[in-house]
């Protein structure tokens, strides 16, 4: 039988070597259709907004101490996540593999249907997806951009739901197109954990807005 994951923890992550690995690459997003997409003939949905739905964003704040953002609500096709980095420490400097910085969006049966991981010691975003019968799956990765390096400008990192398994990726201007992962219940909480609360990345805490 599975055992029940909690959300105050992250699940240990394999060795580069156990997991079979894709490269993408971040490029300006009206170019993420053909870069990078796994369907290159459907374009990438627009992010739903409030001038457009009349909804308020959701808008909480996830610290890597404890707690998770619970937003009271699946994502849907359109909905999208803004997550606000107002401090980055991104260099790589004595950094060891065990650096890691990870968003998780976690879905009501306890999985993370999205894992978004900030590798400092070799400049690398980690995308994956786990439950605790499964393990991880297959892993999508990109090289640190110019504007995560650069740590003197604020950035959003944007995640759009398209359906289950099927998500796209912002860096500010940067997209990575549709990004498949192994195919979990739609999230509905958020999660920010570091592996050194003395030298987290982004800080102890980000601003997240559910957009819907």
């Amino acid at each position: 039988m599975a055992t029940e994951i909690s959300k105050f923890q992250q699940p240990e992550y394999p060795s580069d070597e156990a997991l079979v690995r894709r490269r993408v690459e971040l490029v300006p997003v009206d170019a993420t259709t053909t870069a990078n997409a796994a369907h290159t003939s459907t374009p990438t949905p627009s992010h739903k907004t409030l001038s457009t739905w009349g909804n308020e964003p959701i808008r909480i704040s996830a610290n890597i101490w404890s707690g998770s953002a619970e937003y009271g609500r699946d994502m849907e096709r359109g909905d999208s996540l803004s997550i606000t980095l107002s401090a980055i420490y991104s260099g790589k400097g004595h950094r060891g593999k065990s650096d890691n910085n990870a968003f998780n969006l976690w879905n009501a049966r306890g999985q993370i249907a999205l894992h978004l991981s900030f590798r400092r010691h070799d400049q690398s975003i980690r995308i994956n997806s786990y439950d605790s019968w499964h393990g991880w799956g297959d892993e999508i990765w990109a090289a640190f951009p110019d504007n995560l390096v650069d740590e003197t400008t604020p950035l959003n990192v944007g995640i759009s739901y398209y359906a289950s398994g099927s998500y796209g990726v912002h860096i500010g201007s940067l997209g990575m197109g549709e990004l498949d992962v192994d195919a979990y219940e739609a999230p509905n909480s958020f999660t920010y954990r570091v592996s050194d609360t003395n030298d987290a990345m982004f800080g102890e805490s980000v601003e997240t807005a559910l957009n819907y």
